[in-house]
This record gives C-alpha cells, structure tokens and sequence, in this order.
C-alpha cells in the first residue's frame, strides 16, 4: 500500500497527490475484462428484465 508510508498529510491537496499516485500505481495492475464490448447489452438486457418485473410485481 502507497499511503502506508506517509507521515504527513497536510493539506487536501497533499491528500490528491498521495492518492492520485497510489491509483496510478495500482492501475498498472489492472486487467481488461473479457467480454466489455458486449456489457452495454448486458445493461440493455437487464434494465428491460427490471422493468418487467417491476410491472409484473
């Protein structure tokens, strides 16, 4: 962890730096998700199946 380190925080801006460099950091770790082309059908599909059970129930 990047912020265990940190002795001073001072002022927020300080705060957004240490932060915005531990995201940075911890992207480098992410991995693509198979299937993201098709998540906004997926978002289609079950915004419509709420739909329906919202009128059904």
């Amino acid at each position: 962890m990047l912020t265990r380190r940190v002795k001073r925080w001072r002022d927020g801006d300080r705060k957004l730096s240490w932060c915005s460099a531990g995201l940075l950091r911890a992207e480098q770790r992410f991995r693509r998700i198979k299937g993201d082309r098709d998540i906004s059908q997926l978002t289609t599909a079950l915004t419509a199946t709420l739909a329906s059970q919202r009128q059904a129930g």
